[in-house]
């Protein structure tokens, strides 16, 4: 194994108690997507960008980077935070296809994590089957579910496009050859988070 699959290998292993953020990492290296992270430095920034490297913008949620924090309180008003997530730095970060919230780990034992290797491997699969087939058949329930989305979330024409590309990825990583609900489901998740 390389010295670069080794750091990989083990800033993985080191980001605990964020599954959520590994299953993303895990969509985006699989399907070439951008990631946005929020969360404050320190939360495992360092290991995202060792995983990533470019494909993940990491931005705070908040000007002093506490708000949604368990054990910080966020000294922000709410006015404070709204300017500044309408600056251009933040917005443009909500430009990335997968958005998700990093949180720093609850504790520091020991823990089984899934390999990297094994992701890497499922990685490989669903890169070789985007290769075979680019557009893959959309289920009912999925087509469904997406359009209560649109409806229900008013979503702009790059997150529509955004979210039907996640949900191939999704489908792929599932080694499924159809996009189901639970598929659009996921990538529909990604697209929420402001």
């Amino acid at each position: 194994m390389t010295t670069e699959k080794l750091l990989k290998a083990e800033a993985w292993k080191r980001l605990r108690d964020n599954e959520h953020v590994k299953r993303a990492l895990e969509v985006a290296l699989a399907g070439g997507h951008s990631v946005m992270v929020i969360g404050r430095e320190g939360d495992g920034k360092e290991l995202l960008d060792v995983i990533m490297g470019t494909q993940v913008r990491f931005i705070e949620p908040c000007p002093c980077g506490n708000h949604g924090q368990r054990n910080s309180p966020c000294a922000c008003t709410a006015s404070r935070i709204i300017r500044y997530r309408s600056t251009l730095r933040f917005r443009r970060a909500l430009d990335a296809a997968i958005r998700v919230e990093i949180f720093p780990p609850r504790a520091l034992t020991p823990y089984d994590a899934e390999p990297f290797t094994t992701v890497m491997q499922r990685v490989t699969q669903a890169r070789q089957l985007r290769d075979k087939a680019p557009r893959l058949d959309i289920e009912d329930a999925a087509t469904e579910l997406y359009q209560a989305a649109h409806n229900r979330l008013a979503l702009t024409e790059k997150q529509q496009d955004a979210i039907q590309r996640i949900a191939m990825t999704v489908a792929r990583l599932d080694d499924s050859r159809t996009v189901k609900a639970q598929h659009m489901a996921e990538a529909i998740q990604y697209q929420t988070l402001k």
